[in-house]
């Protein structure tokens, strides 16, 4: 008994191996076949190239750039009040760094040092306008 298990081992041994043989010598020929080449032969693309020179510039810091101010503008006068810059201001109150000198009826004085502005309401086109009916 123990023959026949020894050549049944055999028998199947030397079948695997000639299969294995088989199998690396078939795996040899492919990898000599599909060789990929060291050197890509496409170019890739990069979508960034035109700003490379703009990012390598020296640009300006934060701090030197100076910020743009708007300039004070009235908007209603009612009474001894003003909305200006979207607040109510009575006079000697401040806006910004000048103080009210004066409140009129379509105008307000602000005043810095020896320096005075002038701030007047813009005249609106009523939106409502009345025609004469004809009889």
């Amino acid at each position: 008994m123990i023959k026949i298990i020894f050549l049944v081992f055999l028998f199947i041994s030397d079948v695997f191996s000639i299969e294995i043989d088989n199998i690396i010598s078939s795996i040899e020929k492919m990898n000599t076949l599909n060789k990929i080449p060291q050197t890509i032969p496409y170019k890739v693309y990069d979508p960034f190239s035109n700003a490379k020179p703009i990012l390598n510039t020296k640009s300006k810091s934060i701090n030197s750039i100076t910020p743009s101010v708007e300039p004070i503008s009235l908007q209603t006068v009612l009474n001894n009040r003003a909305f200006i810059d979207g607040k109510w201001y009575n006079c000697g109150e401040k806006v910004r760094d000048y103080k009210v000198k004066f409140i009129g009826s379509d105008s307000v004085v602000l005043v810095k040092d020896s320096k005075e502005i002038t701030l007047r309401l813009k005249m609106v086109n009523s939106i409502l306008t009345m025609k004469e009916q004809k009889k």
